[in-house]
């Protein structure tokens, strides 16, 4: 990505201006690979690629039906 980050690092940057933004992640790699660097937490979303378009769609769907990140935090404290 532009810049030198990865899109963990824009999601957080992003969710500075705004905390309750969701983030979908995707990745060629599987979760084992990819997640030893991501730090997966509730209501973040994970899609390895190749994925289907239904598969997106269930990814996206759910990630719009939780709780927004901001509220997740709340509620756990």
């Amino acid at each position: 990505m532009p810049g030198g980050i990865n899109g963990q690092e824009l999601a957080g940057r992003l969710r500075e201006q705004n905390p309750a933004l969701r983030a979908i992640y995707t990745s060629g790699y599987s979760t084992d690979i990819a997640g030893k660097n991501l730090r997966l937490e509730a209501g973040v979303n994970f899609l390895a690629k190749p994925y289907e378009s239904h598969q997106l769609a269930r990814v996206v769907r759910n990630c719009l039906d939780a709780l927004p990140p901001s509220r997740v935090t709340s509620l756990e404290q």
